[in-house]
């Protein structure tokens, strides 16, 4: 079997060749499912990360949970610690790019919401099995967050990226409740 930074690497470069104009319309899909989910339609605290190019698209996402009333959470990584905090946003002006390219929110112009208050969060990934494990980018951040959640938890991601098999997990990885691909639900 691959390593995990094989895998890893081998998805990433898969997801950058996927055509700008599929990955649209493949995120179209997964957001049309997502939002008539019972986990947008029951939370209205939720947490997520903001999208990177390759990535199932959150932009529009994060837009639609403004119109819906939702209280929109994004992470900040603390690469010292190892460990995330979540700021509520209320516009994408209040975003500042990090390492990695990564769009993280401004402390100074957000505010920090506490693991109690997120009721659901959109898990990243790059790889998923069908038992909730999944491959991300490597830093552990959110299986440590997740730990002690007491929220429910969702990933969404395109089709390719579910894993056929089991993926290599260790005894700290906590597995994700459901999926959501461009084709569908899949718990």
């Amino acid at each position: 079997m691959q390593s995990k930074k094989e895998l890893r690497n081998e998805m990433i470069n898969y997801l950058k060749e996927i055509p700008k104009n599929e990955r649209e319309a493949r995120s179209q899909n997964i957001h049309r499912l997502i939002t008539n989910h019972s986990f947008w339609k029951n939370n209205h605290w939720i947490g997520l990360t903001i999208s990177q190019e390759h990535e199932v698209d959150t932009y529009s996402l994060i837009q639609s949970g403004w119109e819906d009333g939702k209280r929109i959470c994004v992470p900040k990584c603390d690469p010292k610690q190892k460990k995330l905090t979540f700021y509520e946003i209320t516009s994408f002006d209040q975003l500042e790019v990090v390492f990695y390219g990564l769009h993280e929110p401004i402390p100074t112009e957000t505010r920090v919401v506490t693991k109690s208050q997120l009721e659901g969060i959109i898990v990243p990934g790059l790889l998923f099995d069908k038992k909730g494990f999944r491959i991300g980018y490597g830093g552990g951040y959110f299986d440590r967050y997740l730990v002690d959640f007491q929220g429910e938890t969702i990933s969404v991601f395109f089709e390719e990226q579910l894993f056929n098999g089991d993926l290599p997990h260790e005894e700290h990885d906590v597995p994700i409740q459901s999926y959501i691909s461009n084709k569908g639900v899949i718990k």
